[in-house]
Order: structure tokens, then sequence, then C-alpha cells
């Protein structure tokens, strides 16, 4: 079982997000896609939490992900994140989501992470 199924299409964004998790004792899975990460939440154990970029570039975006992903596991948290200053007009975040800027710092991920009752299932990793 994972802590976070991490979704981002930009492989340097999608490393440094995987990094700071990592070295803060989360176990990640990373997808590069909306579709692997649906696949993995339909064949494996629900992770704590989902964290994703809205704008996955080609196919589906993350709002459209998660909106699938809810019919299929309806609990899950999500933690939304843009370079965009808030979530788009007409999509209001339910209590089980939040959202952050781009850049974040790593404190304000953690921070949400927390809000959102996630804790690291593993041993903190030294830089």
């Amino acid at each position: 079982m994972c802590d976070v199924v991490l979704v981002e299409d930009q492989p340097e964004v999608l490393e440094l997000v995987q990094l700071a998790l990592e070295l803060r004792g989360y176990v990640v899975e990373v997808c590069a896609t909306a579709e692997v990460a649906l696949e993995r939440l339909r064949s494996s154990e629900l992770p704590q939490i989902l964290v994703t970029d809205i704008d996955l570039g080609r196919g589906l975006d993350g709002f459209a992900m998660v909106d699938a992903a809810r019919r299929i596991r309806p609990e899950l948290r999500t933690l939304f994140y843009s370079g965009h200053a808030a979530p788009p007009a007409g999509r209001c975040l339910g209590p089980n989501e939040r959202f952050l800027e781009k850049p974040f710092s790593r404190l304000a991920l953690f921070e949400m992470l927390d809000e959102l009752g996630v804790r690291p299932s593993g041993e903190p990793l030294r830089p």
C-alpha cells in the first residue's frame, strides 16, 4: 500500500514533489497520466490521498480524473495543485479536497496533507 498517488505530467515537477514527500516518509506511487492513475485506483488498495496537478496535458484533467475516481472510491481524499491562483470558477472543493497554488513550499504541502489527516507510513529519507 502507498500513502500517496502522485499524478503529474511534467517530469521535473513530478520528481520534486515525489522527493519532498519521500524525504518526509510518505510512500509514493507516481503516475504520469490520469488514465494510469485511474487504473491504479481500480486495481489496488486505496491510498491515503491522491495528489494531482489540475492541468495534466492531453487526456483527462485533474478534476475529471478525480470525478471518475470517486465513482470507484467515493471516500478518496485529494490535494489539487495548479499554477492558477484558485480552482476554476464553478469547481467547489469538497470536504476531502484541498488546493495549493504552484509554486508551493514543502511546508505548505505537508500542512495540507496534515489538515486532511494524511500521515507518512514510512521512515523519512535522509537527503
